[in-house]
């Protein structure tokens, strides 16, 4: 059960996410198309109060998507898998004829790996506290984009749940 996991926010609308599952260590240039961050806390979050029993997480690059899936595996272990795919799938682009576009591409396995999910949590607690003492709201929002508040709901649920 060796994994780490590390989300620093760069420049504007970027984000680089350092993944290590076991020995493979993988790096990713993530961009504000969609909100990871909350993902992340949403998710565990679903998971921990058993509202769901998996939940995905995009990161979107420029090409293509990484997608890592969280399963419950039992009351205190999840599996985490990272899947890539060349092209963005999470878009439902159209074309000027009304046809979904990339329907046909698919997720290409990477690696897996099993962990506590009090362990993960932390993790993903760590680097949103990391972000929120670095930046605060309002420059997680100027550093990020726009769009994106930072999850503050989802970051409190998930710091009740670790008692801290």
């Amino acid at each position: 059960m060796n994994f780490d996991f590390k989300y620093k926010l760069l420049g504007y609308g970027w984000a680089k996410v350092y993944l290590q599952f076991e020995n493979k260590k993988i790096q990713i240039d993530a961009s504000y198309f969609n909100n990871p961050p909350f993902e992340l806390l949403n998710g565990i979050n679903n998971i921990i109060s058993k509202k769901a029993n998996s939940s995905d997480v995009i990161f979107i690059c420029e090409p293509g998507e990484y997608k890592l899936t969280l399963t419950k595996l039992n009351d205190r272990e999840i599996l985490l898998k990272l899947f890539l795919a060349d092209e963005w799938i999470s878009f439902n682009f159209i074309d000027e004829n009304g046809n979904e576009v990339n329907k046909n591409i698919n997720y290409v396995f990477i690696t897996e790996t099993i962990i506590y999910i009090a362990s993960f949590a932390k993790l993903i607690f760590s680097n949103m506290q990391n972000i929120l003492k670095s930046y605060g709201e309002k420059g997680y929002k100027e550093k990020w984009d726009e769009r994106y508040s930072f999850p503050r709901k989802e970051y409190r649920k998930l710091k009740k749940y670790l008692k801290i």
